[in-house]
């Protein structure tokens, strides 16, 4: 029932904003008023009234015929039209214009065309051309003829013609045609046309239309082609449908000879500058042939295989804020198999939220629902916290957060603030001892509702000027209610914490001249957090805040910042993090064994305009080991040729980890939060295996219309290559290719894999590739 009220409210929230999109005039027009709109009227040609200017080098008029001869620079602007030309006669009473050598004409927002002669009535705007050529800039879109009718505003009838997006007299590709009609803005309709290639015909269209369009155009885009070792022969074609100047939608069809049809569409809509959305789905039939019978007792899922997902946003004020994702999925291997990102395969779970936040001056309240689908397969002998079903996930709905800024006390130097949350929870199933394992777990508890009020008293203090000293303390009430599976369980609980931080700032400024300069800051901070002994194991267990383990610990960081601001022509000064470091390490005074923790390290940096530094890590001082270690560097220069090399590295947990107990490899929060939140001391990370993963993508730019490309992800801890992806980019300014094979290891339920893919692309056309699943 819950569930479907999540979805309810997740329609609503789409069919508002589809509602709004209708609505939508422009995200800078001025609020409607009511009564009748005045539109402000185009100008119209008026015979004999309509003012003329004209400007050359010499000029005559003959007042008997009303006719000018101009002569060396002629320029001609009447209404929203110009026109150019080394020689022009121009009849003021029937407003014919004809003109020779080197002709410009041009219509505002219009066409630019260029020819030998043109004929020209500059009230109708028809008229008749010679050898010219009609150039739309924005889309750099050629139509040549030895013969051009203008049949009115942005309309044209060309005889034997070419259509390009080429620049040159020998473009790369053209479309010849025995006759096109034009309309800017709008269609090209061609008869016996032909595609060449270099002037070698390659295709043949009795009919062919194409769209003339600055703006967004509706047609279909260049379909791709490939080959699959498991799929069979790929094609894949989409429709782009520009519905409305806010809204927008893509349809494809993806065929494979040996998996099947899947269909998929996005929609997208603007209702103004801070409010949007999308909505994607996508479905497949695989066939029986496809799913092999050796692998049908691995396959967690159907022949149906579906992907729902909606975001949206909507900003009501700057301060009153809506947030919506839908993240459906038809079992837990669909992103592994059709997700066209990494980080889609990889996923551990998919999401599904709606949230609305209010800010005041000092508080700020937010309400939100969330359902949650775990991806990852789970042994129930050694993960009992995980099925191999969705029935232990746990769901929030609905979360109410109300979070208070620290306001200053009264006739005192000390501030308050007041944070609360309610939560309602539920999960399927609870799970109680397991005996498999030999491992003791607490009892999960399937639903229910918790109330956590934090009242807090912060004193800052300033010591001896340079040095601040600042402490806080709170009392966290924790109430619960309407739980299942309650017996002889406690219904509250109270618990005391402080947090103290005693800190400093050493600055330096380097001045690099010509207004250039470095600042460097130390940050070192000493930070005390205690929270009182108190047995946990009778309260209702839903997620790690329900065991908040006692504190008595010292911990030291150091913080290092280099920031560079550099001056730039026009008096415009720029930002820049060079340098961002930090380090610490805690001291648990609740514990004789191992009370120091893991040293902790995050490191950001580019160091120089063409290298990226990002890493991330934590050293156990015990076993002198990692247990988490996380590095990225990347090199990139002018030419755009990269290098980037990334690691991943998670240390296995065993099996008798405690999943519920806190894990401080997010400590590197608490340091930096640096006065002890509650919210930042629980950092409950579920394992399951270790991870080691190197990953490299490489980017190599051979010419100015070639570049190479190679990405290579592997698995460390199986010495096994997970994918490789090959390929070569080929384009020139007016078409282009790209050929890339993609090799994928072999996987439960799946064999190994083989693609190969081409896609070709005519500028102005378009393209499919990265329209796929969850895209």
């Amino acid at each position: 029932m819950k569930k479907v009220l999540l979805y309810t409210g997740l329609l609503l929230f789409f069919l508002i904003m589809i509602a709004e999109a209708e609505e939508y005039r422009s995200p800078y027009a001025q609020p409607r008023k009511k009564g009748p709109t005045k539109v402000r009227p185009r100008s119209k040609f008026e015979p004999g009234k309509t003012p003329v200017h004209l400007v050359a080098d010499t000029m005559n008029y003959n007042n008997e015929t009303g006719i000018y001869t101009a002569r060396g620079n002629v320029v001609i602007k009447q209404l929203e039209q110009t026109l150019k030309a080394d020689y022009v006669e121009y009849n003021y009473n029937t407003q014919v214009a004809r003109a020779n050598g080197h002709v410009v004409y041009r219509e505002e927002g219009g066409d630019n065309l260029v020819c030998n002669y043109l004929e020209i009535n500059m009230g109708t705007k028809e008229g008749f051309v010679k050898e010219g050529k009609l150039f739309y800039q924005q889309n750099n879109l050629y139509l040549n003829g030895k013969n051009l009718e203008k049949l009115g505003e942005n309309q044209y009838r060309v005889t034997d013609g070419e259509i390009t997006t080429c620049d040159g007299k020998n473009p790369p590709w053209k479309f010849t045609c025995k006759k096109v009609d034009v309309t800017m803005e709008g269609l090209a309709k061609a008869k016996g046309a032909k595609f060449k290639i270099k002037n070698i015909p390659v295709a043949y269209f009795p009919y062919l239309v194409y769209p003339a369009k600055i703006k967004r155009q509706s047609g279909f885009l260049t379909p791709s082609f490939g080959t699959s070792s498991s799929e069979g022969v790929k094609f894949d074609n989409a429709y782009f449908w520009a519905i409305s100047p806010n809204t927008d939608a893509t349809f494809n069809l993806d065929l494979a000879t040996k998996k099947g049809v899947g269909f998929g569409g996005e929609y997208r809509y603007i209702t103004s500058e801070t409010s949007r959305g999308r909505f994607y789905g996508y479905f497949i039939e695989e066939q029986d042939n496809y799913r092999k019978e050796k692998y049908s007792h691995l396959l967690d899922r159907e022949k149906d295989r579906w992907n729902i997902i909606y975001e949206g946003k909507k900003d009501f004020d700057p301060t009153f804020f809506a947030r919506a994702k839908l993240d459906l999925v038809s079992d837990r291997q669909f992103y592994h198999d059709y997700g066209n990102q990494t980080y889609l395969r990889s996923s551990e779970r998919t999401q599904s939220s709606a949230s609305l936040t209010k800010h005041w001056e000092n508080f700020s309240l937010t309400g939100d629902t969330e359902f949650n689908y775990d991806l990852l397969e789970h042994n129930d002998a050694y993960d009992p916290l995980n099925g191999k079903d969705n029935d232990l996930t746990l769901q929030r709905y609905p979360q109410i957060m109300l979070a208070g800024i620290p306001i200053m006390v009264p006739q005192t130097p000390l501030y308050f603030s007041l944070d609360s949350d309610f939560s309602h929870f539920y999960r399927k199933k609870g799970q109680e001892f397991h005996e498999e394992s030999g491992i003791m777990y607490p009892m999960l508890t399937k639903r229910g509702n918790r109330f956590d009020v934090d009242p807090r008293i912060m004193l800052p203090l300033r010591v001896m000027k340079n040095f601040v000293f600042q402490t806080e303390a709170g009392f966290l009430q924790t109430s619960y209610f309407n739980t299942s599976d309650d017996k002889g369980l406690d219904d509250n609980r109270g618990l005391f914490h402080i947090a103290s931080t005693f800190s400093t700032k050493f600055m330096k400024i380097y001045d690099q001249g010509a207004g250039n300069k470095i600042r460097h800051t130390i940050e070192p901070e000493l930070i005390y957090t205690f929270i009182p002994d108190r047995n946990q194991n009778d309260l209702p267990q839903f997620d790690e805040f329900d065991q908040i383990e006692d504190e008595n610990r010292v911990a030291l960081a150091l913080t290092n910042r280099l920031v560079s601001k550099v001056n730039s022509t026009g008096g415009i000064s720029s930002i820049k993090e060079i340098l961002f470091l930090r380090m610490g390490q805690y001291y648990d005074t609740t514990t004789s064994d191992d009370p120091f923790s893991d040293f902790f390290l995050q490191l950001r940096s580019q160091p120089l305009s063409w290298m990226r530094l990002k890493s991330n890590l934590a050293y156990d001082v015990y076993d002198m080991e990692f247990d988490t270690m996380n590095g990225l560097i990347n090199f990139e220069d002018q030419r755009k040729d990269y290098l980037e090399l990334e690691y991943r590295y998670t240390k296995d947990e065993d099996a008798e980890f405690n999943a519920l107990q806190r894990n401080y490899l997010a400590g590197i929060e608490l340091l930096r939060g640096g006065m002890g939140k509650i919210d930042t001391l629980a950092g409950t990370q579920f394992f399951t295996n270790g991870i080691e993963e190197f990953d490299s993508r490489v980017g190599l730019v051979l010419t100015q219309t070639t570049k190479l490309f190679f990405h290579n992800r592997l698995n460390l801890n199986a010495n096994k290559t997970l994918e490789n992806l090959f390929g070569i980019d080929y384009h020139q300014q007016c078409w282009g290719t790209i050929l890339s094979y993609r090799r994928l290891a072999k996987t439960e339920g799946k064999d190994k894999e083989s693609k190969i893919m081409f896609d070709f692309y005519l500028k102005g056309i378009g393209k499919v590739g990265g329209f796929g699943a969850g895209n």
